[in-house]
């Protein structure tokens, strides 16, 4: 199914350009771009319905592609450029980085889903939408009230495919954000350049934990580095369907993640104070378009949660269905702390900390790779005014983060920009020019070795030498008492403190910031809250309640009543399981919820 909205995106993509002023001569992946986000708000439309609908729309006008391509194909795919100077030996090198660590990755690909952000909500919602045939408001899920342009996507997918057909749609748009920063960096200076900056992205830690899953991070990469390239484009041609589109597809980043409001912003600036003559006129085109994009997605958590900025600025709006932690004041996000003497300290040393010592922040994993910082520095003053001027666009966007949410992964777009900056380092610095590119190599080296530890456990059931039930039970903590609740709870809902409710096939709920509310009624008020949402078993792991810092007080505080009244929860079960990745032992409590009539 993944294969198919390809085609049905550059289709939709072509009708699209056809509307706008100059947009027949769009670049490829503008168009694809484009229609892909067209075509994720056709389907979240459609999919409210039924997702057999949207299903239904995406294969036809997949067909219709393939069938417009036999009958004219695009000039790029049967004309061949004999003019173009053949590849040096770094290009070549480049390349060859950017196709092995994609080979990596799709292999990756086919081993089932174990990472967390996937299984808490990237395929856990698209699954649960499938699986009740139609794209509802998912209240048990924190994350069913965000921007919802990929986990659209990723409902037709995994309607259309399952949990592959999802996690190839993903390696198809990490693809799409290579090709993005490519194109950004062959705009500034030329394509060695590009092919340079593709290559520090692919061999990233960050790539290699999200291209061989499902992520949203690399596809809102994809969106907002091209919305980058394009703007980059139009200070070249005075082109205004470049802005246009580029409004277009920051706009859809938008639609998924928070933080392509503030690209959106910044780009509006960088147009406003850069733009010569026509700023006013190009700063127009770009936000108009952008807020168009943005709207289908503002709309749908205006519609559920009475907030469109969901879960931004909860203070302006009336308290929403979905319980959810403070995250727009600062200091209050739990990856940062309150403003203090301390501050402006660390605001000098973060570019360091985040790249270099990830693992105070978001992981190792998350990590952008040291390349962007070790040759994005020398980079700023030997790229000249576009290198500063990327530079600016990444600065300003980290110092919002680093005030609001310091997490890597949400740096991922700054970190793109900032791959650009170091590659012009490598082309345009004279000194030192065989230091610089040792440097690189290795760098490039030592990033696809850690692709290559990392996905390395993945290979066997890939390649079908190992069951999925084994393979899952190896790499899943607390896949056993999943199992049990898939087997023995299907009558009713199921509160899940472990968040990862994509191996779970009852609903669920699983939102634990509506915890520490809920422990502060009264034990009578608690039960009406559980039979209100529907919740029939609670499955309580205790060493992982433990551990959960901020939720923990609440839920020991929940098990207290539940253990004081055993006429209304009654102990179902306990299940001894063992961690399969530390060996320790762990005992998982299964309560169940008596109905109203038990009384």
């Amino acid at each position: 199914m993944s294969l198919i909205l390809i085609p049905a995106s550059w289709l939709t993509g072509l009708a699209l350009m056809r509307t706008l002023p100059g947009g027949r001569g769009m670049p490829a992946l503008a168009v694809l771009l484009s229609g892909l986000a067209v075509l994720g708000a056709v389907s979240a439309a459609s999919g409210a319905y039924s997702l057999n609908v949207a299903l239904a729309l995406c294969i036809g006008a997949g067909v219709a592609c393939l069938g417009y391509f036999i009958y004219r194909p695009p000039r790029w795919l049967v004309e061949d450029d004999d003019d173009d100077p053949p590849l040096d030996w770094l290009t070549r090198t480049m390349i060859g980085a950017v196709v092995l660590s994609l080979a990596m990755a799709l292999l990756a690909s086919l081993a089932p889903v174990t990472s967390w952000d996937a299984a808490v909500a990237h395929i856990a919602l698209p699954s649960d939408y499938s699986l009740a045939g139609h794209i509802y408001f998912e209240d048990g899920n924190v994350y069913g009230g965000y921007p919802h342009l990929a986990h659209t996507l990723y409902a037709v997918a995994y309607h259309g495919g399952g949990e592959r057909s999802v996690t190839l749609l993903n390696w198809l748009l990490a693809g799409a954000a290579l090709w993005a920063l490519y194109a950004l960096g062959a705009e500034i200076g030329g394509p060695r350049v590009g092919w340079i900056a593709a290559a520090m992205l692919a061999c990233a830690p960050i790539f290699a934990d999200q291209a061989g899953g499902v992520s949203i991070d690399l596809p809102f990469t994809a969106f907002s580095t091209a919305s980058v390239w394009l703007l980059a484009r139009w200070f070249r041609t005075q082109t205004l369907a470049d802005v246009l589109v580029a409004g277009m597809l920051a706009g859809a980043a938008c639609g998924i993640r928070h933080t392509g409001y503030l690209c959106a912003v910044l780009l509006a600036v960088g147009l406003l104070l850069g733009g010569g003559k026509e700023r006013f006129r190009a700063v127009a085109a770009f936000a108009g378009m952008a807020f168009l994009f943005a709207l289908p997605w503002l709309v749908r958590s205006a519609v559920y949660t009475g907030n469109p900025f969901f879960p931004l600025f909860a203070e302006w709006f009336p308290p929403s269905p979905i319980p959810h932690q403070a995250i727009t004041g600062l200091g209050l996000h739990e990856s940062t702390e309150p403003l203090g003497w301390r501050t402006a300290w660390l605001w000098l040393r973060f570019p360091w900390d985040i790249i270099m010592r990830p693992q105070d922040y978001d992981g190792w994993s998350k990590s952008p790779g040291g390349l962007v910082l070790i040759l994005g520095v020398p980079g700023l003053f030997a790229g000249g005014r576009a290198a500063r001027t990327l530079g600016l666009y990444g600065a300003a966007g980290g110092t919002a983060l680093f005030l609001f949410q310091r997490l890597a992964r949400y740096l991922l777009p700054f970190f793109a920009a900032g791959m650009v900056v170091a590659a012009l380092a490598v082309e345009r610095i004279e000194r030192c020019r065989v230091l610089i590119r040792v440097v690189l190599i290795g760098g490039l080296i030592y990033g696809l070795a850690l692709h290559a530890a990392a996905i390395h456990f993945k290979v066997p059931v890939a390649l079908g030498l190992q069951s999925r039930e084994d393979y899952l039970e190896s790499r899943v903590e607390r896949y056993g008492m999943f199992e049990y609740a898939n087997e023995q709870l299907v009558d009713g809902r199921v509160l899940s403190v472990d968040q990862r409710t994509y191996y779970l096939r009852p609903r669920a709920f699983q939102n634990h910031w509506a915890l520490p509310g809920v422990a502060g009624l009264p034990p009578d008020a608690q039960r009406a809250w559980l039979l209100h949402n529907g919740i029939r078993h609670i499955l309580f792991p205790t060493n992982f309640v433990m551990q959960s810092g901020g939720v923990r007080d609440a839920m020991l505080a929940l098990r207290e009543t539940w253990r004081a009244d055993p006429e209304h929860y009654p102990l179902r079960s306990v299940l001894n399981l063992t961690d399969p990745r530390t060996g320790d032992a762990e005992r998982v409590e299964v309560y169940d919820v008596a109905p109203e009539d038990s009384d």
